[in-house]
């Protein structure tokens, strides 16, 4: 068991409160896996390894180099998985149902999870900038371009929270992808990875930081 910290909160960005004034230094502090946005919503974050990545609209992934920059939403744990299990040849769906047998075993509790290895495909998405006055967040999303990328390794960053703390966040699955290059990578939308293994860690306790400001 384990414990994450979140920037903010879901309804938060739901309310068009796009500009944050916690800066990446801190996130890094609480953790090094996660995942979130950048102010404006300027691309989705993801965080594995202790580095901080943006995926852009294109499909694109860089490091972000400068740590004074800001986050609306973020969440961040240290990742010490549990749990492991191979998987192959499957579905993101199927990747999802095993991931369900596995926490059926577990307390009923926000998971920690990610998945490496070889992919058939990922299809992720990302948004361009945002600027005042803002669209609703569900109008951001819709005009998202995706991208899919052909036999490609990486890694499924993400977080499953059950439907009973879904004023924290997104209820059910929240995954991002980011290649093992770190040069690809967005929101996941859809994937078939040929073989690679599922790592699960329980949390049993949220930090909730909503700085003034």
């Amino acid at each position: 068991m384990s414990n994450y910290t979140q920037f903010y909160s879901l309804h938060t960005i739901k309310n068009r409160q796009f500009r944050g004034n916690v800066e990446l230094a801190e996130l890094v502090l609480h953790g090094d896996f996660g995942i979130g946005t950048f102010n404006d919503i300027d691309g989705e974050l993801v965080a594995v390894g202790g580095k901080i990545y943006r995926t852009q609209a294109d499909g694109s992934a860089e490091i972000v180099s400068d740590l004074s920059e800001k986050t609306p939403y973020a969440i961040m744990t240290e990742f010490e998985p549990e749990i492991e299990k191979m998987v192959s040849r499957a579905a993101l769906s199927d990747i999802e149902s095993t991931i369900d047998a596995m926490r059926s075993t577990l307390s009923e509790s926000i998971l920690s999870i990610e998945v490496s290895g070889l992919f058939r495909w990922v299809r992720t998405r990302a948004p361009h900038p945002s600027y005042p006055p803002y669209k609703d967040l569900a109008e951001i999303i819709a005009d998202q371009p995706s991208t899919t990328f052909d036999n490609i390794e990486g890694n499924i960053v993400g977080f499953y929270t059950p439907e009973f703390l879904s004023a924290l966040g997104v209820p059910g699955y929240h995954l991002h992808f980011i290649d093992a290059d770190r040069r690809c990578g967005g929101h996941l939308q859809d994937a078939y990875i040929e073989n690679g293994v599922i790592r699960i860690q329980c949390i049993n306790e949220v930090k909730v930081v909503k700085p003034g400001g």
